[in-house]
């Protein structure tokens, strides 16, 4: 894919959590459409933030920096997706309330997309590791999308724009994780998993 999606886009959901995703997206359009609930869906890229579950990539890579341990970085971290921060997500949620036209789907992202390669790259950097010490190439997981990037025009429309850029962002996650050392010392199932 090179260019973004838009909320007009054929979906072709990839994986079971997507399936579900869609079809109670459908499920709240319908009910819309005949019974006027007020509706609106928030189709977002990628959230990171503090508190998030230690096994998504950022928090994961970011750990593997601070405690050295390796990362399996599934096909060489080729695939591209887009990564907010969940502050800028909550504003774009708040924008879509304010001004949202009901019924509508809002796409909410980065304007482009980064490599899982590079934004693990950026967390382990930002930890003081080096990059080729922590990861290890691993194959590609079944069904991983190449390419996750969203146009977000139509809620940029209403006022909302992304704030938080990789450098805060992941300043904000290293913080996070040395403030409670605790989180390094989970053991390597808990956090490392697949």
């Amino acid at each position: 894919m090179n260019a973004p999606v838009n909320e007009q886009a054929l979906t072709n959901p990839s994986s079971p959590y997507a399936v579900s995703k869609l079809a109670f997206d459908q499920h709240l359009l319908l009910m819309h459409r005949v019974k006027s609930l007020p509706v609106n869906i928030i189709r977002p890229s990628n959230c990171y933030c503090p508190g998030q579950q230690l096994h998504r990539i950022i928090p994961k890579a970011i750990l593997s920096g601070l405690t050295k341990r390796k990362l399996a970085l599934h096909g060489g971290g080729k695939a591209r997706k887009s990564y907010l921060h969940a502050t800028d997500l909550s504003k774009a949620v708040l924008v879509v309330i304010k001004r949202g036209l009901g019924g509508e789907v809002y796409n909410v992202g980065p304007d482009t997309p980064d490599s899982i390669e590079s934004v693990v790259r950026r967390c382990i950097e930002a930890t003081g590791a080096l990059f080729s010490e922590v990861v290890e190439i691993a194959p590609e997981r079944t069904g991983q999308d190449s390419t996750y990037w969203l146009d977000s025009s139509k809620v940029k429309a209403l006022g909302w724009k992304q704030e938080i850029g990789w450098a805060e962002g992941i300043a904000d996650m290293v913080h996070w994780v040395k403030s409670y050392p605790e989180l390094t010392e989970l053991s390597t199932e808990h956090f490392m998993r697949a």
